[in-house]
Order: structure tokens, then C-alpha cells, then sequence
């Protein structure tokens, strides 16, 4: 494939694959079908936060190990981007993750994480756009308000997402 169509690759390999295994009874559409079309989230659904000193100190030193990830994936991508990192742009992005990391607390999820996965995609796909990224970043919040979309996504197969992950 060439152009636009190459970066749809993995798209249509996971859509393919989806398909087959279900040819194969490895897809149960149980969940898209149980699913609302329309769903909100509700805030602090678990309830509110509580303050125990050995969850502080375990999350405490798994926020430490995401730091220097996100560091690592900073200055990777900054380097597929050829540009210089300059310490300025560090902080934001700590900073952008410590408020990320409070809104997603009080959603019911976890910390954000860059994942280096993406810093291949960004470099074998060319596109460096923060438009892009914005775009992905929308459509992730359309799809948290629609249940039976998330439910699509989550019904396929682990081995097609392994073998899309893995070619990546």
C-alpha cells in the first residue's frame, strides 16, 4: 500500500483479523449488544479519595518509574522530530501529566503513560502534527461517551492485537 492507505494498515489488519476470528466463534458480541449507545462517566464512581500511607508510597514510586519513561519518550520523539528539547518543554510536559493524572483520578481511571509504541508509529508513519495527535485525543473523548463503540473496540481478539502490535 502506498500513501494514505499505508497508514491505514493497521487499521484494516485489525478490522480483517476481527473478521476472520469471528468466522472462527473467537468474537462475542455479547457486550456490544448489552452496551447503551449513550453513557456518561460518573466522577468519583468508587468513591472519594482515600489517603493511606502505603498506597502513597507505592504509587509514589510508580509515578517516579512513569517520570523517567515519559522522559525517555520526550526525547525520543523530540529526536524523530528533529528538534532540541529544551528543558522549558520537560516541564510542561510533567506539568500537563500532574493535571492529566489529577482529571483522570477523578474520572475512575489511572495515570496517563506514553507508550513507546508510539514514538515507532510517529517515526515509520512520518506524521509529526500535533493536529494529529489532537484528533486522536477528541476522538478518544467521543468514543468514553459512547458505550457501545468502547465495547466494539474491546471485543477484539487479544492474538489480532498482539500480531498488529507486534508488526508495529
Amino acid at each position: 500500500l502506498k500513501g494514505f492507505y499505508s497508514t491505514l494498515a493497521p487499521l484494516f489488519t485489525i478490522l480483517i483479523g476481527t473478521v476472520i476470528s469471528a468466522f472462527f466463534g473467537f468474537v462475542d458480541f455479547t457486550q456490544v449488544n448489552e452496551a447503551p449507545w449513550l453513557g456518561l462517566i460518573k466522577p468519583f464512581q468508587y468513591g472519594l479519595p482515600k489517603f493511606d500511607i502505603s498506597t502513597i508510597i507505592g504509587f509514589s514510586i510508580v509515578t517516579v518509574l512513569l517520570m523517567v519513561e515519559i522522559s525517555g519518550c520526550t526525547l525520543g520523539i523530540y529526536g524523530i522530530c528533529k528538534k532540541k528539547a529544551e528543558e522549558e518543554d520537560v516541564k510542561k510536559i510533567f506539568s500537563t501529566t500532574g493535571v492529566a493524572t489529577f482529571i483522570s483520578g477523578c474520572f475512575n481511571s489511572f495515570m496517563p503513560t506514553a507508550f513507546v509504541q508510539n514514538i515507532g508509529l510517529l517515526d515509520v508513519s512520518g506524521i509529526h502534527s500535533r493536529f494529529t495527535t489532537a484528533t486522536a485525543g477528541v476522538m478518544l473523548v467521543i468514543v468514553s461517551f459512547l458505550p457501545k463503540v468502547a465495547a466494539f473496540i474491546n471485543i477484539i481478539p487479544k492474538p489480532v492485537l498482539g500480531g498488529v502490535g507486534f508488526a508495529l
